[in-house]
């Protein structure tokens, strides 16, 4: 229940129930509204981290290339939402995400003025500043200790998950964590031993995110990360200091992977849309694609964003979007209905969108 509460304070924050209060913030800077000014936004000048108030409640945007981002609120506690975001038609529209499912929808019209980012909500804007916000509360690690053997690149994987983290000796590192194919987490980290725990915090932009902690032990050459006494996550290294390591001769005698069926070049596929009765925003619990008249878009899984393409071919349907350098391309036969969108994969697998 509380984390439920703490989403909808988010949320709050995010559609606009900032009012024109002009009072002093407890950092010290002022609520700043008034008539929207500055530059027209890009997708260059839109990116980094604004920090806005209306004097009472505070939230930080995190704008990142791709279309990716964060909502952090601070109140009695910190909060944060995925975001997605794009630059259309002279307004910024958000996409907001809770435990990888879309919670809302947000239009701002938005400028771009001197070292700050104005966001306006039914006409009543308000002007986020450049930067974090100054009090943001964080884990302090200043009396944390570096275990020399946690030091390295570990990796726990299974048929359904993977998790990799590098552990630098400043404590400082990177973290990814793979659920399905939905990422849930692909972000830097600080990290220390304290307390006889591990402690992680998230981060993004250098502002936090969330702290986490864990009791750990090292066993076998591997690092056990233990949460409330009964879930046990096992790391091995690969980074070639301890036991299980590829050799870099082990890896030129594997043979080359084939291509995958679905990678091939978008120029083979239409891609310039065809059938005005797919445009539109169509998703799912786990899905969002938003077809553009023109045969551009979006992909959407879980917090993977891809800019696609689609067109339609003798009937089929076909979408296009790049993953990891390669083209991934679906086809599939469908009928737009009455605000439904089914579709039938090549392998036989039937779903449906709900146009939005």
């Amino acid at each position: 229940m509380k984390k439920i509460l703490a989403l909808l304070l988010t949320l709050s924050l995010a559609i606009g129930i900032f009012c024109a209060c002009g009072n002093d913030t407890e950092d010290g800077s002022s609520a700043s509204t008034g008539e929207m000014s500055g530059e027209k936004a890009t997708k260059e000048n839109i990116l980094g981290v604004w920090t806005g108030t209306d004097g009472n409640a505070i939230a930080t945007y995190i704008f990142e290339e791709g279309g990716k981002g964060y909502l952090v609120s601070y109140g009695s506690t910190r909060n944060y939402l995925d975001l997605t975001w794009k630059l259309k038609d002279d307004k910024l529209k958000l996409k907001l995400y809770a435990s990888g499912s879309s919670v809302t929808n947000i239009d701002y019209e938005v400028s771009v003025p001197e070292n700050g980012l104005y966001l306006s909500y039914e006409g009543k804007p308000l002007l986020y500043e450049a930067g974090p916000y100054k009090k943001a509360p964080g884990a302090d690690y200043s009396d944390g200790e570096i275990p020399a053997e946690a030091v390295g690149t570990w990796l726990a994987e299974g048929e359904n998950y993977k998790t990799q983290m590098t552990l630098n000796a400043d404590g400082t590192g990177t973290y990814y964590e793979q659920n399905y194919s939905t990422v849930l987490k692909d972000c830097d980290i600080k990290w220390c031993a304290k307390d006889k725990k591990l402690h992680f915090s998230f981060r993004s932009h250098d502002v936090e995110l969330e702290t986490i902690y864990y009791d750990f032990q090292f066993s076998g050459g591997n690092l056990q990360l233990i949460e409330m006494s009964t879930y046990i996550a096992e790391f091995k290294r690969i980074d070639g200091e301890g036991e299980g390591e590829e050799k870099d001769e082990d890896k030129d005698e594997k043979p080359a992977e084939e291509p995958s069926s679905e990678a091939e070049k978008p120029t083979d596929y239409p891609t310039n849309g065809g059938d005005d009765n797919v445009v539109g925003t169509w998703h799912s619990i786990d899905y969002y694609w938003e077809l553009e008249a023109d045969g551009t878009g979006r992909y959407v899984s879980g917090d993977n964003v891809y800019d696609a393409f689609w067109g339609v071919k003798e009937g089929e349907l076909y979408l296009i979007y790049e993953k990891d350098g390669e083209a991934v391309v679906g086809c599939y036969s469908y009928i737009a209905d009455n605000g439904k969108l089914y579709l039938t994969t090549e392998s036989g697998e039937d779903f449906t969108l709900t146009k939005q």
